[in-house]
């Protein structure tokens, strides 16, 4: 079986608790028979040439270009089928496709990798609820006590600038 793991930091770059664990499962996967696992993660773009927005760091180590100092759910590569990150899901083929996070990745890379690579599992791990939580998707509130629940109540005694 052949897994791309898709990670919105390289830990090389990045040492976040979801970066390290979403390494952490691209070594194990490589090291159970048959499967062959391949890594990707999002690094600033000023490590990146003008013209790449993949970059092969090692057999099985990819480089994708973000914007990281910008906190965004969308994605900042192209999304068109003759893009980068579409000619690495042609030539890695892989069975399953396991995003750790939305963030700095994109939404849009799903359905990117959905259509460059239909037949292939796609698996989300969320590391945090930034869907729900506006401070930075930690569910905890401005007085670092636990929140409980999303809703726009709630958010608004924490936040009230935020609409």
């Amino acid at each position: 079986m052949r897994v791309l793991i898709l990670s919105h930091g390289h830990p090389r770059f990045s040492k976040g608790g979801a970066e390290l664990a979403a390494y952490a499962l691209y070594r194990d996967i490589n090291a159970l028979p048959g499967h062959e696992a391949f890594f990707a993660g999002c690094a600033a773009a000023n490590l990146f040439d003008a013209v790449n927005q993949v970059t092969a760091i090692s057999p099985r180590e990819y480089l994708i270009t973000s914007q990281a100092e910008i906190m965004f759910l969308n994605a900042s590569i192209s999304l068109d089928d003759r893009g980068d990150l579409a000619a690495l899901l042609r030539t890695l083929r892989p069975d399953a496709i396991h995003f750790h996070h939305y963030f700095i990745l994109g939404v849009e890379l799903i359905r990117v990798a959905r259509r460059v690579c239909p037949n292939a599992r796609i698996i989300l791990t969320l590391h945090e609820f930034m869907a729900l939580c506006v401070h930075n998707g930690q569910m905890i509130k401005t007085d670092r006590s636990l929140c409980y629940r999303s809703s726009p109540l709630d958010c608004h005694r924490c936040f009230p600038n935020v609409q």
